[in-house]
């Protein structure tokens, strides 16, 4: 559990990744929307809609910052998965779309894909 009844972080979590007061600029400099600007390779950003330990927002605030920045992106949503894709057809889905992805900006071929 990261979050308790209270919706705080509970003391456990609160000790590895820091507290979000008190390590407010730590945890800032580790964030990727901290260093967007010296981004300048293409992004693919998945992420799991039900992900208890990173909010659907923090990735939909990076893929916005991308936008703005003109940076090329692609964003994958999976709504019925958390921290990590567990799912099958989850798993082939995003492999399918990292495989497009990495030969649209590196170059070479890619099998195509029923998603």
């Amino acid at each position: 559990m990261v979050i308790d009844s209270a919706g705080q972080l509970t003391p456990r979590i609160r000790r590895r990744i820091g507290d979000p007061v008190a390590d407010a600029d730590f945890l800032w400099s580790r964030s990727p929307l901290s260093r967007v600007d010296d981004i300048r390779v293409p992004v693919l950003v998945a992420h799991g809609a039900n992900d208890p330990r990173v909010p659907l927002s923090e990735a939909e605030q990076l893929v916005a910052a991308l936008r703005h920045k003109g940076i090329s992106h692609e964003f994958l949503c999976f709504p019925d998965e958390g921290h990590g894709f567990v799912k099958p057809v989850n798993q082939l889905r995003f492999y399918a779309v990292a495989e497009q992805f990495l030969a649209r900006h590196l170059g070479g071929r890619h099998e195509l894909s029923a998603f």
